[in-house]
């Protein structure tokens, strides 16, 4: 699935809550990919999760948010 705000700088915040909400399987492969990759992804994926537990696909935000926290907790030293 094409996504939009996807640049060639990288992705913006509409394009991790655009993956999220509307990704499939594939998308998401991808997404996970690049945040065990790029701790600044991932503290946007943080972010926008956290923001948006009350939204209707609330599971896929609970989803990420739990994902980004292990990752960073693990893989991330406190700065």
């Amino acid at each position: 699935m094409e996504h939009r705000h996807i640049t060639d700088t990288g992705y913006t915040r509409p394009a991790i809550d655009d993956i999220i909400e509307r990704g499939g399987k594939n998308d998401w492969a991808a997404l996970q990919s690049m945040v065990r990759s790029d701790p600044d992804l991932c503290r946007k994926v943080n972010e926008i999760a956290s923001h948006n537990l009350d939204h209707p696909f609330t599971i896929r935000y609970h989803f990420w948010l739990a994902y980004s926290k292990e990752f960073l907790v693990k893989n991330v030293p406190d700065e």
